[in-house]
């Protein structure tokens, strides 16, 4: 039997033991230091533990979230003259780092990622989120002040009461941790995009000729993703910038870019483990993250209509990878590429576009980046319709495989991403919900369905104090279904951000 015949049955085995499972509906989808103590200011008086820190500025809110910012500040509007008149070197020490951290709040409050609003409804939950967070650190902080506040004169009483202080600066500071690493990740999250949009915009307007930029970004991208969970980017069609105040990009430039920025992490993951493919992966990169560059010529109506296409294809669209090949053409040491983005929406049996063409006439790269697409695309929401669970994405790309429009080899590159990538939130049989931590260690077929997963609550829905592993290939239990966008955010918002 040939070797394609036998990985087109294990393709077809493998679609009936996905088609047995229950079938799923689409679902809907520098780290800021912390105050230290100063063990040699135990001299301080209770006016200087009041001291430096500036008043607050309370603009007028131009958005939910600075609403959030700007009420939570109000309360930690701190008078020194609140203290008792002496205080132990541990309140001392302690009330000093509340103090930093109030200081800390009140910088952060100027980052525009948590007070300025996403400009589009995708990207808007996230900085509410974010100032959702703020609000919660501030309180603990505040909670800390205000316990230091109420510490009776008694020098002896106040020692034994600041066990109870200690512990509320603590946790103050962890939160505030957290949030500075939330709002990190999302900065690096969002300057991704800019940075590809911008290339993207200036490739499409023939601006630049210089491809440096790109390559360094593509080499940098291909580090960073190596190993790690899989984030999916979701930016509105009609996105022209992260949030108020920052930089603008004519849509659908940000659009394409999260697309592009998907399709590109898909590809890492695949071929993470192929000589062929590694030998060669900022090619695979390069191709994932500029294959689109000719949408950003199509009518942006026509991107954000809110029904799915029908019928015959607009013709700006059908031509695009066209018109991207023809862009990177002109680019040195980018026009080897021009090839893959030509034909990444051919497909094996000559049902695709732009030329029709079938098998041996589509290169290995383009075969690779149109299975890529398939997945990407339908991984993030569009106008017309929700995100799509892992596992119906899987099921729905090998029966395109199995078909003879995508190529087999590739589509079963999929695998490396199992039936639930990495970093995928998921509801088990038991109620428990968590997320996919590590896929096995065998890339058996019918084990893909059994990752390790860091749970966080139990059956009812209790948040655990800390996360529980579980490897599911050594237990009876399994995934039920992926969480949705809002489940998600629901179910790390409050303890896991950065991991959102």
């Amino acid at each position: 039997m040939s070797d394609s015949r036998t990985l087109l049955n294990r393709i077809a085995e493998f679609r009936k033991r996905l088609e047995k499972m229950p079938r799923l509906s689409p679902s809907p989808e520098g780290q800021a230091p912390s105050p230290q103590s100063d063990n040699n200011e135990s001299e301080r008086t209770r006016q200087d533990l009041g001291q430096g820190l500036p008043p607050p500025h309370f603009s007028q809110p131009q958005s939910i979230s600075q609403a959030i910012v700007t009420d939570s500040l109000r309360q930690l509007n701190i008078s020194s003259q609140d203290f008792p008149t002496e205080l132990s070197d541990s309140a001392k020490r302690y009330l000093q780092e509340s103090l930093g951290l109030v200081s800390s709040l009140r910088a952060a409050a100027d980052d525009l990622l948590i007070v300025g609003p996403a400009a589009d409804s995708q990207g808007k939950a996230t900085g509410d989120l974010l100032a959702g967070y703020f609000r919660e650190t501030a309180a603990l902080t505040e909670a800390a002040v205000r316990y230091a506040q109420a510490l009776p004169s008694d020098l002896a009483v106040q020692e034994r009461l600041c066990e109870g202080l200690e512990q509320l600066v603590r946790a103050a500071r962890q939160k505030f941790r957290v949030l500075a690493a939330a709002a990190e990740r999302r900065r690096e999250e969002e300057n991704r995009v800019n940075v590809l949009a911008r290339f993207l915009v200036a490739t499409a307007k023939n601006i630049t000729r210089d491809p440096q930029p790109i390559l360094e970004f593509a080499k940098q991208f291909l580090h960073d993703e190596s190993g790690v969970p899989l984030r999916v980017c979701t930016v509105s069609v009609l996105s022209t910038q992260a949030h108020l105040g920052g930089v603008e990009y004519p849509a659908p430039a940000r659009f394409i870019a999260a697309h592009s920025l998907n399709r590109a992490r898909i590809l890492v993951r695949m071929i993470a483990h192929s000589p062929e493919w590694t030998a060669r992966a900022e090619d695979v990169v390069l191709a994932g993250l500029l294959a689109d560059v000719g949408m950003l010529e199509v009518p942006l109506d026509l991107l954000a209509q809110s029904e799915s296409w029908k019928g015959e294809r607009h013709p700006l669209l059908l031509d695009h990878p066209i018109r991207g090949a023809e862009k990177i053409l002109q680019i040195s040491r980018l026009g080897h590429l021009s090839e893959a983005i030509h034909s990444h929406h051919e497909r094996m049996d000559g049902t695709g576009y732009p030329k029709k063409l079938s098998n041996g006439h589509i290169s290995p790269l383009a075969r690779l980046v149109a299975v890529a697409d398939e997945y990407a695309a339908r991984l993030a929401p569009r106008p017309y319709r929700l995100g799509y669970d892992p596992r119906t994405i899987l099921a729905d790309v090998l029966t395109l495989a199995s078909q003879g429009k995508l190529d087999r080899s590739a589509a079963q590159l999929l695998m490396n991403l199992g039936l639930y990538p990495v970093g995928t939130a998921v509801l088990l049989n038991d109620q428990r919900k968590g997320v996919v931590a590590a896929l096995p260690h065998s890339r058996e077929w019918n084990l893909l369905g059994k990752p390790t997963v860091a749970l966080l609550t139990d059956s009812s829905g209790r948040a655990y104090l800390n996360p529980k592993y579980l490897d599911l290939a050594q237990t009876s239990q399994t995934i039920l279904r992926s969480l949705s966008a809002e489940e998600r955010v629901a179910l790390l918002a409050r303890n896991y951000p950065e991991w959102l």
